[in-house]
């Protein structure tokens, strides 16, 4: 018996080349099947990036209620007063917004200084002040200085109306009359009596012998 191959006949061959075509097809079309997932997956990832905060926060309840709240509309960079009308040597509290937190704010009433504040953590400057009492009476402004959160100056003010000091009020209602007490031991002072005969609207007839 011969170990010789076998001479493979045209048929055989022609079979054998088109299954290689076969299997060339069938991994062409599988990598074409791979691009076009691999492009889906990125077109995916594109869009869901592109989703805004808003529309994230109303697809899922917890991330809005964990969101910060903030208010709306934000205070006004304002000075507010405890009182708009003091007495000259009387006090009042006064507050300014918007400075740099921990930074220095000056106070002043016109163009006099009375004393410093320092803003807290939020930008907020708080301070009693005492109106001096030579102050005259009538409107004067009232005025809080310093930098904004930018560094830029800021100044903030509002008008005050300051009236007489106590004890100008006082004398303006002029002396009272004063009642003397009598001393310790001292008898108490006898009223004069009272001629009732200038309130009598008749006399007694004159009597005849």
């Amino acid at each position: 018996m011969s170990n010789r191959p076998v001479p493979h006949t045209p048929a055989e061959g022609v079979i054998t080349r088109a299954r290689i075509a076969a299997d060339n097809a069938r991994r062409a079309g599988w990598r074409r099947w791979a691009t076009a997932a691999a492009s889906v997956g990125i077109a995916l990832a594109a869009l869901l990036s592109a989703v805004t905060p808003a529309q994230a926060t109303v697809a899922n309840p917890s991330v809005a209620a964990a969101a910060p709240t903030a208010d709306y509309p934000p205070p006004a960079c304002t000075l507010t007063l405890s009182s708009t009308v003091v007495r000259a040597g009387g006090s009042l509290t006064v507050s300014g917004r918007c400075f740099r937190p921990f930074s220095l704010v000056s106070v002043r009433l016109d163009a006099t200084l009375l004393t410093f504040a320092v803003a807290n953590g939020s930008g907020v400057a708080t301070a009693t002040v005492t109106i001096p009492r030579s102050t005259s009476t009538g409107l004067h402004q009232i005025s809080m200085s310093g930098v904004n959160a930018n560094g830029a100056p800021l100044t903030e003010s509002a008008s005050i109306l300051v009236t007489p000091p106590a004890s100008a009020a006082l004398a303006s209602e002029g002396p009272r009359a004063s009642v003397p007490l009598p001393t310790a031991g001292a008898p108490a002072p006898v009223p004069p009596l009272m001629d009732l005969s200038a309130l009598a609207p008749w006399r007694w007839p004159a009597t005849r012998d």
